[in-house]
């Protein structure tokens, strides 16, 4: 009871977002009458796509996916593009999904996604892949950038052992299996340093590069625009915290940043916050402001490659 007391005290603020085990993409969110389609995604639009509509689809995490669906950054987007003048009618999906990293988002584009028919896919990420590279460091190699958790999802290993005694209490205590897992984690993630993980830093953003550019040759070979959006951090949260963590995690950021600046569909959002830090509401989300200049940034991109001066300069 203390412990479960504890975690719902440290989960206070994640979206709550029901998710279910999903083939390739080890997860994906569940329907939800009037919140979530039947593909999971916070959206209405569904798979057929009327004509004369330019469609958008925002991919990423919790960031892109949001709170009130009226306040998300695709809901904005989609209001700000269609009160320019002209017959052209634009509809922004969200396909943001909480924890993903762009590995998911890559492959959950060709599963899922391909089949709305986007015009353009703006992907707002980042953030993630950076946590990602921080729970990850007890594996190292080429699951740096793994999913969040990624070891929770090896089904026929955890089939095969539900039988067990183990297994049983744990089912019975799943509190105590939740900190038996939390100090496994720790211990593992320990037996790499943030130093070591510094050293890695040009191998972890080659990785997350490589992701991205393959998601543009897909996307390119479906005749689909995309563009890529590095998402703003706020690194003053944990500033004196962790430092060490802090510097590890900001050392892989700017080795992102270099290395898809050479990009011509890469953008860097990075200093989009620079002068208003309060718009952060914890590490990496923001307020419904944050979400309007977030927006005003991607509308100006789209304006661009759409090559139609819709939005005035102060955007």
């Amino acid at each position: 009871m203390v412990l479960g007391l504890v975690f719902k005290l440290k989960d206070r603020n994640l979206i709550d977002a029901e998710v279910s085990d999903y083939p390739y993409l080890y997860f994906s969110l569940v329907p939800q009458q009037g919140q979530r389609n039947s593909d999971g995604f916070k959206t209405g639009i569904t798979r057929e796509k009327p004509d004369n509509v330019v469609r958008i689809a925002i991919t990423g995490g919790s960031v892109a996916y949001g709170n009130e669906s009226e306040n998300t950054i695709a809901a904005q987007l989609e209001t700000l593009l269609n009160q320019s003048p002209g017959e052209t009618h634009f509809e922004v999906m969200n396909a943001g999904v909480p924890a993903y990293v762009v590995e998911q988002e890559f492959i959950m584009i060709q599963l899922v996604l391909q089949y709305y028919h986007p015009d353009i896919i703006v992907s707002l990420s980042g953030y993630n892949d950076l946590i990602s590279a921080d729970i990850n460091r007890g594996n190292g190699g080429s699951q740096w950038l793994a999913p969040h958790n990624w070891g929770d999802f090896r089904c026929i290993e955890t089939n095969s052992r539900k039988r067990s005694v183990e297994s049983r209490f744990l089912g019975v205590c799943p509190n105590i299996g939740r900190l038996i897992d939390f100090v496994l984690r720790s211990t593992a993630s320990n037996k790499i340093s943030y130093e070591q993980l510094v050293q890695q830093s040009s191998v972890i953003a080659g990785v997350y590069a490589q992701r991205v550019v393959d998601i543009h040759d897909f996307c390119q070979a479906k005749g689909i625009v995309y563009i890529h959006c590095l998402q703003p951090v706020n690194w003053e949260l944990h500033h004196s915290d962790n430092p060490e963590r802090n510097r590890a995690l900001q050392h892989i950021y700017s080795a992102i940043r270099s290395d898809i600046d050479t990009c011509g569909y890469c953008f860097d959002f990075s200093d989009s916050f620079v002068d208003s830090p309060t718009i952060f509401t914890d590490e990496c989300h923001v307020t419904t402001e944050g979400n309007t200049i977030l927006s005003k940034n991607i509308a100006l991109l789209i304006n661009k490659n759409l090559n139609v001066d819709t939005f005035s300069n102060e955007y």
